[in-house]
């Protein structure tokens, strides 16, 4: 109380976590409420991929849910047995995501 009234400042709070998620998915499960729900309660400073494997996603609903939310990035892998893995982990670790993860 005393450090406040005479003016020494009080430490700085810690700075959020940050939150990496990663979601593989191979289809349209029709539960687009409740992941929207989901996504409602994810925490600040947090970062979501949503990697779409096959020709059989919903393309235009992952799309939509990664253009309205600044945090949900969208990789589609249509053949999944034509990707290395050096091109799976590059496309993982890209520019956008490697600057969130740098940031303090």
């Amino acid at each position: 109380m005393l450090s406040r009234m005479f003016g020494k400042k009080e430490a700085d709070a810690a700075p959020s976590p940050k939150n990496y998620f990663g979601m593989i998915t191979d289809g349209d499960c029709n539960d687009h409420r409740d992941f929207e729900k989901a996504l409602s309660s994810v925490p600040n400073n947090s970062y979501l991929q949503i990697i779409a494997i096959g020709n059989e996603v919903n393309l235009p609903y992952l799309q939509g849910i990664s253009a309205r939310l600044d945090f949900v990035d969208l990789i589609h892998f249509p053949n999944p047995k034509a990707v290395t893995d050096q091109d799976f982990y590059d496309a993982i670790c890209h520019k956008e995501m490697v600057t969130w993860a740098q940031k303090a």
